[in-house]
């Protein structure tokens, strides 16, 4: 179940959520503003302006670290934001920001420059452990959350540090993992088929390859790769 912040979370956000069948309740939440707490997900969702702003209070370094601190898989989506009100346009003069409709940023004034942005999106990456997800809008907001939920504990993640400890000790299941579309449990599966590389490159050759799974573009894809 997704537990959605009351006090964050405006009205049209639920709509969007009732409209995508996506199952919710509504709570108010000590971290995130969307949590799946038996996943293990937090999302913290944040307007361009609330970015700026909450990364200069600091508000946004607590929440972060808060995440991180309760909750394995974490994300920041920033959305594009709507045109100002009157409380934004205020604090707007007073910290020398301007505002943009769409999702970028550029030179805000000769006080806040597209590089103080730039930090704080580096900071954000290099500092805590969530991943910066960008939107320009709510509706693709709500549906970027439901993926994530349903990604999240899917099988198909990829362990990357069990990959290199395995390319150590299996150079052909190693070399495997690099192809594109080709995950840990599709390199075993290929495996148990084909043992060697010598024995993939025949059945490529020989249009004989049949692996459960794989389809004809990651079949494809190998066979550009392998050159057959």
């Amino acid at each position: 179940m997704l537990l959605v912040d009351t006090r964050e979370v405006n009205s049209k956000i639920f709509s969007l959520l009732d409209a995508q069948g996506i199952p919710y309740e509504k709570k108010q939440l000590l971290v995130g503003d969307f949590v799946d707490e038996e996943k293990g997900v937090c999302i913290e969702r944040k307007t361009v302006f609330d970015f700026v702003y909450s990364m200069q209070t600091n508000h946004l370094q607590i929440q972060l670290t808060n995440m991180g601190s309760n909750f394995p898989y974490c994300y920041l989506i920033i959305s594009g934001s709507k045109p100002l009100k009157e409380e934004e346009r205020i604090l707007n003069e007073e910290f020398g920001t301007k505002m943009f409709d769409e999702l970028f940023w550029s030179p805000y004034t000769r006080h806040f420059k597209a590089d103080h942005i730039l930090g704080m999106l580096a900071s954000v990456a290099v500092r805590y452990n969530v991943k910066i997800l960008q939107v320009p809008n709510d509706n693709q907001l709500v549906t970027l959350v439901k993926k994530i939920i349903e990604k999240t504990g899917d099988g198909k993640s990829v362990d990357v540090q069990q990959v290199v400890k395995l390319g150590k000790t299996d150079t052909y299941l190693g070399i495997l993992c690099q192809f594109n579309r080709i995950s840990l449990e599709r390199a075993y599966s290929i495996k148990e088929q084909y043992p060697t590389i010598g024995n993939l490159i025949t059945a490529l050759t020989t249009k004989e390859f049949k692996v459960k799974g794989i389809g004809p573009t990651t079949i494809q894809h190998l066979e550009e790769v392998l050159c057959v």
